[in-house]
């Protein structure tokens, strides 16, 4: 058996930062990743506001550079209204 760990980098460019995006792009990428996965591992360099932006999220920090969150399993209902992921994620 294969145990796959896909691995990804978000970054919101500069200018469009503290417009809400990055918060409507962590929720989304929680609610799909919880329909997949039971946990998922995040890796930063120790910089306060990083780690304050996922703790507001429900991570816990496992080592000065990883943070940890539990996901409950949930089945992934997407909107009707024209919601396309791959607008965003690849």
């Amino acid at each position: 058996e294969i145990d796959f760990k896909p691995k990804m980098s978000v970054a919101v460019v500069p200018k469009f930062k503290k417009q809400g995006i990055g918060i409507f792009m962590m929720e989304q990428f929680l609610l799909e990743a919880s329909a997949v996965y039971d946990e998922i591992t995040v890796n930063i360099e120790h910089k306060p506001k990083a780690i304050k932006f996922y703790e507001r999220f429900g991570f816990t920090t496992l080592s000065d550079h990883t943070l940890v969150k539990k996901l409950e399993k949930k089945e992934l209902i997407r909107p009707t209204d024209g919601y396309d992921s791959s607008r965003w994620m690849d």
